[in-house]
């Protein structure tokens, strides 16, 4: 009778254990801990030792007002470009998809006497955020916190001054997409129509 209970008993723990690791491989496949590629405007991260999938990290704006419109590839050379940001490891940090420049001066707040030796100006910009068929997960970070360094992008003007741009949105997401759906320029996610965070837009601060 005990050698049942006890083969019983097994049985349920190999089972658990399986189950166990299967989550395990399965959060795993969420990770992106690959190569960093770069592939136009973007910065590509891989999944780990898997080419097949990958997220958009970045995208790099060069300060043009006529160069406002993000489309986000459904693929960059046969790899799915399935999420904007994501887990860069187990134990590691999320990164959340930014737009990027080639500026190097950090925003210290809205107050030109803190920038030593550099002229500096404050404007804004909408950028109108195209999201394919394929993005099933959004990391994004942006505040309506008007302090936050993460909201605002330097550009480094032709006379050597420096315009920090506060990022707002607007949303047009591809019909296809079975995971969200755009709406007045706004990000909603379909299984509860649910406004996707991270995202300002410029009709919310007005």
């Amino acid at each position: 009778m005990k050698k049942n209970v006890y083969g019983k008993a097994s049985k349920y723990f190999a089972l658990v254990m399986a189950l166990i690791c299967m989550v395990s491989l399965l959060a795993g496949c969420e990770v992106y801990s690959g190569e960093w590629q770069e592939y136009g405007d973007f910065t590509l991260k891989y999944k780990s030792n898997n080419k097949r999938y990958a997220m958009v990290a970045e995208w790099k704006w060069d300060g043009d007002l006529d160069n406002t419109i993000i489309e986000i590839p459904d693929e960059c050379e046969k790899t799915v470009i399935e999420a904007m940001g994501g887990p860069l490891g187990t134990n590691a940090p999320m990164k959340s998809f930014q737009i990027k420049s080639d500026c190097e001066l950090r925003f210290q707040g809205t107050d030109p006497e803190k920038y030593k030796d550099v002229e500096v100006s404050f404007d804004e910009v909408v950028f109108t955020l195209k999201i394919g068929k394929n993005i099933k997960k959004v990391h994004m970070n942006y505040r309506e916190r008007e302090d936050d360094e993460y909201n605002w992008v330097a550009i480094e003007n032709n006379d050597g001054s420096v315009t920090f741009y506060r990022v707002y949105f607007e949303v047009e997401c591809d019909d296809e997409n079975k995971t969200f759906y755009s709406k007045d320029g706004k990000l909603y996610q379909k299984k509860d129509n649910a406004k996707v965070k991270g995202l300002v837009y410029r009709s919310d601060a007005e």
